[in-house]
């Protein structure tokens, strides 16, 4: 009975491995890596004919696409995805499918750019808090030594005139 268990775990364990292994390769290649994609797209657009021919303006759609869904999305990704639709629209009929996604990187970078002017003024604002920290520890350092010399000075006075 402990050996026929032992047998079936065996078993168990050997087909799921087996089917681990399947199912690996399936998820390998059904989602192929973003890098890889890209790298297809680019050997795709080599030999898709006329710059400006429909099939060309649909492989800039695509990597355009395939940039703006990197993750992290960059500032690099967006303004390749620009440059990619930017291509796009040299074919007339690829135009007005490609406006949206022309709206949409601008509105990321416009984003962007705003980002980056609230993080510099944050940053000076910070460095405007710091020197006034700093000056108010040197005008209270001062009028600490003043309030000290005041004090030297009424003690004299109080013990001169005793």
């Amino acid at each position: 009975m402990g050996r026929t268990k032992i047998l079936f775990l065996l078993a168990a364990a050997i087909l799921a491995i087996i089917a681990m292994a399947g199912c690996s390769r399936l998820a390998i290649a059904s989602f192929p890596s973003s890098q890889a994609k890209g790298k297809r797209l680019l050997v795709t657009l080599g030999n898709c004919g006329p710059a400006d021919g429909p099939r060309c303006a649909q492989v800039h759609l695509s990597l355009a696409r395939h940039y703006l869904d990197i993750k992290p999305l960059t500032r690099t990704a967006i303004d390749n995805a620009a440059r990619e639709l930017a291509m796009a629209a040299q074919d007339p009929g690829m135009a007005v499918q490609i406006r949206p996604w022309r709206r949409l990187t601008r509105s990321w970078k416009r984003q962007d750019l705003a980002l980056k002017t609230c993080r510099n003024r944050q940053a000076r604002t910070a460095t405007r808090i710091a020197n006034l920290q700093e000056q108010n520890l040197r005008i209270s350092g001062r009028l600490h030594r003043l309030e000290s010399l005041l004090q030297q000075e009424a003690q004299k006075t109080v013990t001169r005139q005793h």
